[in-house]
């Protein structure tokens, strides 16, 4: 399953992968431009205007995952500026199970 995020802006994109109370275990559940894969989970970045994609492989997603929360968030317009270490904060669930 694969998440296509376009917009009329640039925008930030982002996978969460949360357990059953909402939470990531570890860094390595935040999927992002600079952390582009995690488990069963990847990030592509868009060329040129394409929107980014988030991909999921279902069957390599650990069973303690509940849900991919796919996220987006506005990037400063005409550049790409990426966080080092955290995704954005705004959040649009997508259940992948």
């Amino acid at each position: 399953m694969a998440v296509d995020v376009t917009a009329p802006v640039r925008l930030d994109v982002s996978g969460l992968l949360l357990t059953a109370d909402g939470k990531v275990r570890s860094d390595d559940d935040f999927v992002f431009y600079n952390q582009p894969t995690g488990p069963g989970v990847t990030h592509r970045a868009g060329a040129a205007g394409a929107g980014d994609t988030i991909t999921v492989d279902t069957a390599a997603v650990p069973a303690d995952i509940e849900k991919i929360v796919v996220t987006a968030s506005l990037d400063a317009p005409g550049r790409r500026s990426r966080a080092p270490s955290r995704p954005p904060p705004c959040a649009a669930p997508t259940t992948a199970r």
